[in-house]
């Protein structure tokens, strides 16, 4: 059986319309739903778990077995530069998620494995990521404007949650801030909506550094020459 099929027999026929997937993960838009057969690793696990956050999926039904997931279609547009104040918004909801951080490695020490990693994978980047310290909260990982759909009300929902946990907030500001320039008034529109503090700021030079090294080394395992273009941009813009 699919997961068409599948699908299907739980909230009956829709039209089917193929949409873009993520590393092994097949979409499909299922009527007012969204079907996803995930592939090995932690994604199936990770967007099912995701439900539990602030403004996380809505899981209709799901097949552990066969690492199906039916989700309801988050309605609206696509994100333009405008609406970075309501991401910033959207983020500080999932981030104020009540959690609490039991992972018995600390951010610190994980973060410090995270940067000897990617400066080893990119040695002649010749840049530190410094160390974070803090607790993890609930994060969507992949949380650019991308991700994002924005409602007749203006409001931002994310979408795409195969890489949720819980995790250092630096990581989504991030994805979010790295796409433009430190000066840029979108990114301070965004970080006034988020509400950031002074500390939550001074972390982005390093969380940036991190996301591009890393984006560098995984565009390089796959041979994907612009992609590693825009992640040096990226690590220049903030370095």
């Amino acid at each position: 059986m699919s997961a068409l099929v599948w699908a299907e027999r739980v909230v009956g026929p829709h039209p089917v319309e193929p949409l873009p997937g993520h590393h092994g993960t097949r979409t499909w838009g299922f009527g007012p739903y969204v079907v996803r057969a995930h592939g090995p690793g932690r994604g199936y696990h990770q967007e099912r778990g995701a439900a539990a956050f602030v403004g996380g999926p809505c899981v209709v039904a799901c097949d552990d077995a066969s690492r199906w997931l039916l989700v309801e279609r988050v309605p609206g547009r696509d994100a333009a530069p405008d609406d970075w104040r309501a991401g910033g918004a959207a983020l500080r909801r999932l981030h104020d998620t009540p959690w609490i951080d039991d992972d018995p490695v600390l951010v610190a020490d994980a973060w410090a494995r995270r940067v000897a990693a990617a400066c080893a994978a990119v040695p002649e980047a010749g840049v530190r990521a410094d160390g974070l310290t803090g607790a993890r909260v609930p994060c969507h990982r992949d949380a650019g404007p991308y991700n994002w759909r924005v409602t007749d009300d203006g409001a931002v929902r994310l979408v795409d949650w195969e890489h949720a946990r819980a995790d250092h907030p630096a990581v989504d500001l991030a994805a979010v801030v790295g796409l433009a320039h430190p000066d840029d008034p979108h990114v301070r529109a965004f970080l006034d909506g988020y509400r950031a503090s002074p500390d939550q700021e001074a972390w982005l030079p390093a969380a940036v550094a991190l996301r591009a090294l890393g984006a560098i080394a995984w565009a390089r395992r796959r041979r994907d020459a612009a992609w590693e273009a825009d992640a040096w941009a990226m690590l220049r813009r903030w370095t």
